[in-house]
């Protein structure tokens, strides 16, 4: 009588609706999680380095690696923008121990040198 109950866990096909309800969540996840990504990673950064860096500093930082002088282009401020924001690492530094160990200017080095070693094609 097992079989008679056990219900099928197969998708008709590719194109049925069960497929494209599934890779319709699968992209949303997706979508939600670079959403959030981009949005946490300046707080989960500055919350492990311990210092502050705005992107004017960043941009100065890159141009000081490859000997350029790029100029930011500034736009109006939008709805929603955070102006500034900065983590403390006093409480992973008192319960866990945690110092930085690679200072801001010699990572971003180390990430402009990564992608320079890369061939033209595969830079983005």
């Amino acid at each position: 009588r097992m079989p008679l109950l056990e219900s099928e866990s197969e998708l008709d096909s590719l194109v049925s609706r069960e497929s494209s309800f599934l890779l319709n969540n699968v992209l949303l996840v997706g979508a939600a999680l670079a959403v959030f990504l981009g949005t946490m990673f300046p707080v989960i950064s500055e919350a492990f380095r311990g210092t502050k860096v705005t992107v004017n500093e960043v941009i100065a930082g890159i141009n000081r690696i490859l000997g350029k002088n790029v100029k930011p282009t500034y736009a109006p401020r939008r709805a929603g923008d955070v102006m500034h924001s900065h983590a403390d690492i006093s409480l992973a530094r008192k319960v866990l121990g945690y110092e930085p160990v690679v200072p801001f200017e010699e990572g971003l080095k180390r990430t402009v040198e990564f992608f320079m070693a890369r061939s033209p094609q595969d830079r983005l």
